[in-house]
């Protein structure tokens, strides 16, 4: 190696003099040879590319760098870079996500000292935006016993306690991090303001607030998190003193400007002040159209309306679950939350909130060289038995080893999107569609600050709010027309209206005796944690003031009303 010291010494001079392109050039041609490569130049090369931006091609020459280090600390090191590298290479997709996090696995089993606690943070972090809850309860753990890292680890501890609806667990670690609080950094100080606020604990969040110190950025944090607590308190008048129009024009993020605008929103809708509030309501999406865009991409409903009517595949031998199996789908904002609330107080049924498994199938799918949609009707038996194995997997981040009962709910009102796909996977599955007035539907998911991904997008315009409940509606109806489905319809206006009526009809259609604890769901549901926007709904008595709000913008929604007219006549709404 000595004599190509020389050529690597003259690649450290160019990158000192910031020629990074005529040492990519010297580096292209010394690591051309076999001979030559080696694990220094390698990694000269690799920090040449990233200099030069060109970080996918750095990525590829480390992991060739890591098979030639014997140094397990060193090659933790370089998958760590790895992982970083790939970070900075913009938005990632949940697959994406799971593939950095096994370099930062790879790495921590090299290297699970202390010295390499920054990369476990970083896995928490993976898991956490990947979904995987069980793996980031036991990273987080595993966290909390290096010197210095035990408040952040129980700060994701709580994060993944919530998400799994752990409360007992996840209120522990609140707790401790309350006694703690002069020892928290400013943005752990931040996080676990936004949990106490998530768990329901408003005291301890108030307290908090008061004896925090308002100086340089804090100020702007604190202002917007007493906002929030203001507005969970129903206190709208105090959240809109902090929320003027002056003070959110000082902002420019789009990611502060959504999440401001949407508390200004709902105070002004809330104290009836409604143009206001449609005002606030636009401003809002206004910066989430500049944080993302689906433009030009098609995603699954349209690619299915483009494909038609199709057969499916029928595998007579696929073993059947050892319980109901139903699916409960509709359009976002449909009072599926509440339905599902309601159906998880009967002592036979356990519910899915959201945990999106069919997402992760879709994924097993498009990994085994398949296009999704398009290839449903190609699928052989032993890839669904595959496909099925991904479901289930994904569900023991939910289910507990042992738990017994007969009905499973599986609830994710964007899954009637998947139904051809769900069907082929359990032919006897049934599906509960919720259903509520179009109009008010639309309206709700314009006024929501969801998280961003392409089915999101839609809802950051209120024309596309109803073009996309027509799509998808009507896609449903296809699908239905074509295949034995076994459905269930619940209208959110029946079940306000007749609560028992409602839930012992759909009671009888997933073959269980109603246990009357169903007319107690608020009470026995007050302390559950609730991850999506209808959280506040599940803890209050049966309410008919979520009925026809749409008519408090009618000057705005009446323009589209047309939009959806076949879908209010199907459904047996009024458009006046």
């Amino acid at each position: 190696m000595t004599s190509n010291a020389p050529v690597l010494e003259q690649v450290d001079d160019l990158i000192a003099g910031r020629r990074f392109d005529a040492a990519d050039q010297l580096l292209c041609d010394f690591n051309r040879d076999a001979d030559n490569r080696c694990l220094r130049s390698l990694l000269l090369h690799a920090s040449v590319l990233e200099s030069l931006n060109r970080r996918l091609e750095a990525a590829a020459l480390l992991e060739d760098a890591e098979g030639l280090s014997g140094d397990p600390r060193e090659r933790a090191r370089i998958l760590a870079r790895i992982a970083d590298i790939w970070y900075l290479a913009g938005p990632k997709s949940v697959p994406q996500i799971r593939s950095i996090a096994g370099f930062l696995e790879r790495s921590v089993n090299l290297d699970p000292s202390a010295g390499n606690a920054e990369t476990r943070r970083k896995l928490c972090s993976s898991y956490l935006a990947s979904g995987d809850l069980r793996k980031l309860l036991q990273q987080a753990r595993e966290l909390a016993l290096i010197k210095g890292e035990e408040l952040q680890a129980r700060l994701f501890t709580a994060v993944a306690c919530f998400l799994l609806n752990l409360k007992a667990e996840g209120q522990a670690e609140l707790q401790y991090l309350l006694q703690r609080l002069d020892e928290l950094t400013d943005q752990q100080l931040f996080s676990l303001l936004e949990l106490l606020i998530g768990y329901g604990a408003l005291d301890d969040a108030q307290a908090v607030l008061d004896g925090s110190p308002s100086q340089g950025k804090r100020t702007h944090w604190l202002n917007e998190l007493q906002a929030q607590v203001y507005q969970e308190r129903a206190d709208h008048k105090s959240a809109l003193s902090i929320l003027t129009k002056e003070y959110l024009a000082s902002f420019s993020e789009p990611a502060k400007l959504r999440k401001l605008h949407s508390l200004r929103a709902k105070c002004l809708d809330a104290t009836g002040e409604y143009a206001a509030a449609h005002a606030s309501f636009e401003a809002m999406n206004r910066a989430a159209r500049q944080e993302y865009s689906a433009a030009g991409r098609k995603d699954a409903a349209q690619r299915y309306i483009e494909l038609g009517p199709r057969q499916l595949p029928q595998f007579e031998f696929i073993e059947s679950a050892p319980y109901v199996h139903a699916f409960m789908i509709g359009f976002p904002r449909s009072g599926t939350t509440l339905l599902e609330t309601i159906l998880g107080t009967q002592p036979d049924v356990r519910t899915l909130s959201e945990a999106d498994a069919i997402t992760a199938v879709r994924r097993k799918m498009i990994g085994m060289g398949k296009a999704y949609p398009d290839d449903l009707t190609r699928l052989t038996a032993k890839e669904v038995t595959r496909l099925r194995s991904a479901y289930f997997d994904h569900n023991r981040n939910y289910i507990e080893s042992g738990e017994q009962f007969s009905v499973l709910i599986d609830k994710l009102p964007l899954n009637i999107i998947h139904v051809p796909l769900i069907k082929i996977l359990f032919p006897e599955a049934r599906f509960i569609l919720s259903l509520r007035h179009p109009a008010d539907v639309c309206l709700s998911c314009f006024q929501q600050d969801f998280i961003l991904n392409d089915d999101m997008a839609h809802f950051t315009d209120l024309e596309g709010c109803f073009m996309r409940y027509r799509d998808v509606m009507g896609l449903f109806e296809t699908v239905r027309a074509g295949l034995e489905l076994a459905v269930w319809t619940v209208r959110y206006e029946d079940l306000v209206a007749d609560l028992s009526g409602t839930v012992e009809d759909l009671c009888v259609f997933l073959g269980i005796e109603p246990d009357q604890r169903y007319r107690d769901f608020h009470a026995i549901n007050k302390d559950r944690l609730v991850a999506t926007p209808s959280r506040s709904q599940v803890a209050r008595p049966i309410y008919k003031s979520a009925q026809n709000r749409w008519i408090n913008y009618r000057a705005v929604i009446s323009p589209f009303l047309g939009i959806v007219q076949e879908c209010l006549d199907r459904y047996r709404y009024s458009g006046s």
